[in-house]
Formats: structure tokens, sequence, C-alpha cells
């Protein structure tokens, strides 16, 4: 869970129809290891959704929803001064099938602090991503992430519209991938990567000078000097 990100990217896979209802097909991934820790976190992902969600609905899914310690082993914690839960819109995420476009989904984080019932029975908590009217889900490892019974309807969302990569994003044939590279640019590491902030996310390095003999040669080496490992098939 990198918080600093300016960007999520997922290897994906498309699905054969997006849910046009409303709900969100949710995946479940279990934490562990917090031993006597009586309270813990349950963290939605909601891939897709670009309002914030109705969090009664998230909520009675979260405690539900492929709960494998006894339905009620985790309940709501108190709050004390602080909202809980909290959501936030987090950076999008990218999701990407080899061969086809890039989609750029938004994302809302749902955190939920929980009590534990039995500090040697009860969950330690979770992380749920949910895909949302999106026609792709990423390729999770399903010794880990586990598909869960239930969908979520987050009533007061409204599914926002994918962002398909245009002006110069192409599919690539079969097999093969384009990469495009900038030089003198650097990350600043806030805003959001694609949309309407992008030069929040980025700017001009200002020791960068393209005239320079080092960055010539740093150029020259670049372009012919290719590792035989990366099979590069044009430039």
């Amino acid at each position: 869970d990198v918080e600093s990100c300016s960007m999520y990217w997922c290897d994906a896979q498309s699905i054969n129809a997006a849910a046009s209802n409303g709900s969100c097909t949710c995946f479940r991934r279990e934490r562990s290891g917090c031993g006597a820790t009586r309270d813990v976190v349950a963290v939605h992902y909601l891939v897709g959704l670009k309002s914030m969600p109705d969090i009664n609905a998230v909520n009675g899914h979260l405690l539900s929803a492929g709960d494998h310690h006894g339905g009620q082993s985790v309940s709501l914690k108190a709050a004390s001064g602080l909202a809980n839960p909290t959501t936030q819109h987090i950076p999008p995420l990218l999701l990407q099938e080899w061969g086809a476009d890039v989609l750029s989904s938004p994302m809302v984080k749902v955190t939920t602090a929980l009590r534990r019932h039995n500090l040697t029975s009860s969950s330690c908590g979770w992380n749920d991503i949910c895909f949302c009217g999106v026609t792709r889900h990423c390729r999770l490892q399903t010794s880990s992430w586990q598909l869960l019974p239930q969908s979520v309807y987050p009533l007061s969302l409204q599914v926002a519209p994918r962002r398909v990569m245009e002006a110069g994003w192409r599919s690539p044939p079969e097999g093969h991938a384009v990469v495009h590279v900038a030089f003198g640019v650097e990350v600043t590491g806030t805003g959001s990567f694609f949309g309407a902030d992008d030069q929040a996310s980025w700017g001009l390095h200002s020791g960068f000078d393209m005239s320079a003999t080092n960055a010539q040669l740093g150029l020259l080496r670049f372009c012919t000097q290719f590792p035989d490992a990366l099979h590069v098939a044009g430039r």
C-alpha cells in the first residue's frame, strides 16, 4: 500500500461484460500476523468510481461478505474524534492488457477501523479491491485474493468514464509493448498522473541541458546500446 504514488498500475484482463446495475465485484486479501492486537483496519479500494460512496452500503458489505471467521469476528470501532470510516480519492489505476489500450480508472479508498472480538481467532483485517462498471479486472493471485460471493452496491456512486489513452497511444502488435522515453523530466510525486492535473505530477529538471556534451553522449548510448535481452524491435 504505497501512499506516495502518483498512479497505480496492474496487469489486467478483459471480462465478458461490465456490471451495469450499479454493483461492484470484489476480491479480498486477508491480513495476518496481528497477534494480540485488538484494533485492526479493513480497506476498500473502489476502482471505476469518482464520487464518495454510501458508507452504510460499503460497511455492510465489508463486514458481511466472505467472512471466514464466523461472521461476527469483528465490529466497527467506535469513533473517538476521528471519522470512522474515512474516505479519500487516490490516484488512478491504469488497467493494462497487453495488446490493447490502457484504461485509466479513478479510485476511492475507504479505510475502516475494526475491533476484534477474539484475540485468538478474529480476523486481522483485510484489503478489498472492487471493480465497478469497468471492463477489465486486475490479474490477482488466487492464492491470496479470493472472489467475494456478494457484490457491493455503493448506492450514491456514479460510474466514472474510462479514459482511453489517445494522442499517440496505440495498441502495439501482439507480443510487443510501446515504451515512450522523455529526458530532462522529474516526477514531483503530487497530483494525478493523468487528467486535469497532469502538470502537478511532473516538471522539467532545472539542471538538464540537452546541448551539453554529457547529455549528448548519454542520449547516443541510450539509443544505440540497448541490451540484447530487451529485444528492441524498432526505435
